[in-house]
């Protein structure tokens, strides 16, 4: 009897999932097993494949519904007045796009970034006569008196009130709360209610409360999504991970696979002023997306994670959820990035006594990649197309389509060696054509509307023939590894490059980054392969045969079997040892289907570029 999963079955189980981590090793769960009665069958499905992801997940989220937006249904934490989930009404895989509790677990509830937070810094004044001289009675520009203090929503539970009406909610902090990072400085007002269409609006003021001139230098609102993929490989009820080998061998990889794909989510954010967004989409990669966006007169400048996050150590490397900045000059100031700021500068919120600033937020159920323009169009935004790309070799023309409704007032230009070619419009369109010279970043500000702008930063490169065939003669120059007394048999493979010595290195305390496999063994092998279908070289060719006779079609695949292994390289232990020192009988584990769409794409363009020099 084989208890070998097949790897029809394997693949056929990938990517069809959706639950919670808590069903990966939680009582009652039984481990997934592949069973067959000899090599030659197929595995016997398992119950908890054959159930669907909704019943899965129903298991272990429970939240009532509070607010619906066409077919977007939102559900809010009563504790903290937070978004708790996002789904669509007739989504078969009911995917939550928000993090929380169940999903995000080790989250401190005291300290917390959940969406619908807000993250503060602002300016405590010693002095009530700040920027006056009493001496000279006039303005001193160079005297600051004061300090940054953070005011979190999340330290603000004793001032802090929620409200749920006819398909609304609002949510309040008012007074000064006692908590030493609660809110204290202004009051803070935020309402939930439906927008237009699959949308949900979310609408913030805030007011000083001082009595002084109030500087907010960090205004940020934490995006707290359905992303803690670790969270599927800790056991639950203790802090203890489990181990990679014990992940897939002891046969939970379809289920985690299944979760992963339908219930977890990625985040692509474009942070560049009032056109800025942030798309959600699960790895499956199939809609609806959801887009989150400013609107009205609302902005985001940078994006960044705490520092110290208030999150168990495994909860997303101890770095918790992007924060959006609509204002962050504190964050600036406080991290010491004076010498590297962001890319759209930093900017602080300036209130006098009793004034109040509002801001608009939106998610927006979309049906497809190309909504992203429309939707930020609608909300009075920039929607952009770009060719070819923004990275753009010296003296190409770069073509932009700016959807809009009103014209750009105006163009500054944040880097040298920028040329505007072509600026004409075309119905609700302005297009552009732009070119640039000299290597770099290269940013364009787009004014509009009622003091709206807009970031666009490229970057310019050298000729990108030329780069490619630099490239390819570093890696057949620097990375091809020569030594037939190699004990780990990586004569005649591809190894990194350690820019900060200048040489090939051989020797990691995570052995499979110098084991030939992997992403950091295939990668090379794979991008010369792949120029030399372009840009055929016959030195470059021979050398992939000769890689391909002597290390990857003898020692790191099988040659009978074709079995990937996953490392050349490995290491005799010590008790101090981290994960990543494999020993010698991990190294040859293979097990990580991964590694074998490596080969497979590697020997497809190499047979082709093979044919392009006759070799």
């Amino acid at each position: 009897m084989s208890n070998r999963i097949s790897r029809r079955a394997m693949l056929k189980n990938v990517g069809v999932a959706g639950a919670a981590g808590a069903l990966l090793s939680g009582p009652g769960v039984p481990l997934l097993t592949a069973r067959a009665q000899n090599s030659a069958q197929e595995p016997l499905p398992d119950p908890q494949l054959e159930r669907s992801s909704v019943e899965l997940l129903r298991e272990h989220e429970d939240y009532a519904t509070v607010l619906e937006a066409g077919e977007m249904v939102v559900q809010f934490d009563r504790r903290y007045g937070s978004i708790s989930s996002i789904t669509r009404k007739n989504d078969p895989l009911q995917t939550n796009y928000i993090g929380n509790e169940i999903n995000t677990p080790g989250v401190d509830p005291s300290d917390s970034r959940w969406t619908g937070d807000v993250v503060s810094t602002v300016w405590k004044l010693t002095s009530d006569q700040w920027g006056k001289d009493a001496r000279l009675g006039q303005n001193d520009v160079f005297r600051m008196s004061g300090e940054w203090r953070r005011e979190l929503t999340g330290k603000s539970s004793d001032n802090r009130r929620v409200r749920f009406g006819t398909n609304a909610v609002n949510v309040s902090y008012d007074g000064i709360s006692s908590n030493e990072e609660g809110i204290r400085s202004y009051s803070l007002v935020m309402n939930y209610t439906p927008g237009k269409g699959n949308s949900l609006l979310w609408d913030i003021e805030i007011g000083n409360t001082t009595g002084k001139t109030l500087e907010i230098g960090e205004l940020g609102l934490p995006l707290m999504v359905n992303d803690d993929y670790e969270e599927l490989y800790i056991q639950h009820g203790s802090e203890t991970k489990l181990s990679t080998v014990n992940n897939v061998d002891f046969g939970k990889t379809p289920l985690r696979q299944k979760l992963i794909h339908e219930q977890k989510i990625l985040a692509h954010a474009f942070i560049a002023g009032h056109s800025s967004y942030v798309l959600l989409q699960r790895p499956l990669g199939d809609a609806p997306f959801l887009l989150f966006h400013p609107t009205m007169d609302t902005s985001f400048e940078c994006i960044y994670k705490e520092p110290h996050s208030p999150f168990a150590a495994h909860v997303l490397g101890e770095q918790g959820p992007d924060i959006l900045a609509i204002h962050s000059w504190a964050t600036k100031n406080l991290r010491d990035w004076r010498s590297n700021p962001w890319v759209n500068g930093h900017t602080s919120m300036i209130l006098q006594p009793g004034e109040k600033r509002k801001f608009q937020l939106r998610f927006a159920l979309i049906p497809s990649y190309e909504a992203i323009r429309d939707e930020l169009y609608e909300a009075g935004n920039l929607g952009i197309r770009v060719l070819p790309s923004m990275v753009v070799q010296e003296g190409t023309d770069v073509l932009v389509e700016l959807k809009t409704k009103q014209d750009i007032d105006r163009i500054d230009l944040l880097s040298d060696n920028i040329n505007i070619k072509q600026k004409k419009k075309d119905t609700d369109k302005v297009l552009l054509t732009l070119s640039f010279n000299g290597r770099g970043q290269k940013s364009l500000k787009l004014n509009y509307g009622e003091n709206r702008w807009t970031n666009l930063h490229f970057y310019c490169i050298e000729d990108i023939q030329g780069l490619l065939n630099a490239r390819s003669r570093f890696v057949v120059e620097r990375q091809f590894y020569e030594n037939p007394q190699d004990p780990y048999h990586r004569h005649h493979g591809f190894l990194p490059f350690d820019s900060r010595v200048g040489s090939i290195f051989l020797d990691s305390d995570e052995v499979w980054e110098v084991g030939g496999s992997d992403e950091s063994g295939f990668s090379e092998p794979l991008f010369l392969a792949e120029k030399n279908v372009y840009l055929p070289s016959k030195k470059e060719v021979e050398t992939l045969e000769t890689y391909v006779a002597d290390c990857l079609f003898k020692y790191i695949q099988n040659p009978e079997t074709y079995e990937v292994r996953a490392s050349l390289y490995w290491k005799d232990r010590y008790p101090s040892n981290g994960w990543g020192a494999w020993t010698k009988e991990r190294s040859e584990a293979t097990f990580r289907s991964y590694n074998y769409v490596h080969p497979a794409n590697f020997i497809m363009r190499f047979t082709v570029s093979a044919k392009a020099t006759d070799c």
